[in-house]
């Protein structure tokens, strides 16, 4: 994404798919990812492409399988094993299990004290699961699972919002789009939806709308540091370089190895003519590992020799 910031590279940041109102006490489908003691190559090596497992691996898939067998109610789904870890999805029933994505309706109750459908939570682990195949850079599966978790339970903010994040790194933004407002619509108080909407509205030129969002993001989450860059580029490309300072400044506040903070803020710098700053900035992000756009510092270089 060219401008606004994202902590992962282009990327819309995927919001953690624990449900805060959820009693994770509560039964039904749950991803799970399970890591070997300090990430140790334990369960085998990958060799041309495949995952073979070591014998310790085979022990611990043995076990996996035979969880079923401890626990009557639980129900292994897909599950996988890698060098050092293993992710599966377990559904865990009160009584019986008659489908996976279940044909009776069984009731659960959350933290909220509401009632919600059992098939409800069979989304969790699609939901999850989507997110690794999005990390994965398998995205028709991602797309797949999301759609998945939608259909089981449509109500499911997170769902949309990650699937807002792939549709936008496939450049389909008006689909990004209208899953962030269903998003918003059924979590109005998810700042990242108001951070990632913002983004969008930035890339379409509705400065308005994005600094609208940013706002929003930071009033529902005032240590957003991402959120404060982002409304300091819109408030530098708009002109209001007092405002777009005290942005970028309180973004390095909150982090201070926050490379793109300090690239905003260089180029702010280097507009009010304060180019020993500006080239501060400039070398904390190489200090960083960061890049500057060449013609930048170009500019930065030719106009500081004007100004000696």
């Amino acid at each position: 994404m060219n401008g606004v910031s994202t902590k992962f590279q282009d990327r819309f940041r995927v919001k953690s798919t624990r449900l805060k109102y959820w009693d994770y006490n509560s039964c039904g489908g749950y991803f799970v990812t399970i890591c070997v003691k300090e990430y140790t190559c334990m369960f085998g090596n990958i060799e041309n492409g495949q995952m073979v497992l070591s014998e310790l691996g085979k022990e611990a898939k043995k076990f996996w399988d035979q969880i079923p067998k401890h626990f009557s109610h639980a129900h292994m789904d897909e599950y996988v094993f890698m060098p050092n870890h293993m992710h599966g999805i377990i559904m865990i029933e009160p009584v019986r299990r008659d489908a996976i994505y279940g044909v009776s309706i069984q009731e659960s109750k959350p933290k909220n004290g509401g009632i919600v459908d059992l098939k409800h939570n069979w989304a969790l682990p699609y939901c999850n699961r989507g997110v690794l195949y999005d990390n994965q850079g398998n995205f028709n599966q991602a797309l797949s699972d999301f759609a998945k978790a939608i259909e089981l339970n449509p109500n499911m903010a997170e769902a949309y919002y990650n699937r807002s994040a792939l549709y936008f790194d496939q450049g389909n933004f008006i689909y990004a789009l209208m899953d962030l407002n269903k998003t918003i619509e059924l979590n109005p108080n998810m700042a990242e939806a108001y951070n990632n909407r913002g983004a969008i509205y930035f890339k379409d030129k509705n400065l308005i709308k994005a600094v609208s969002d940013f706002s929003k993001a930071i009033e529902l989450e005032p240590n957003d540091e991402e959120a404060y860059c982002n409304r300091g580029d819109v408030n530098l490309r708009q002109g209001n370089l007092t405002q777009a300072l005290i942005d970028e400044n309180k973004a390095i506040g909150l982090d201070p190895k926050y490379i793109m903070a300090y690239q905003y803020r260089s180029r702010i710098y280097f507009v009010l003519k304060k180019y020993n700053d500006s080239w501060s900035d400039v070398h904390k992000v190489e200090q960083l590992g960061g890049a500057i756009d060449p013609n930048f510092l170009n500019d930065l270089k030719n106009d500081s020799r004007r100004d000696q």
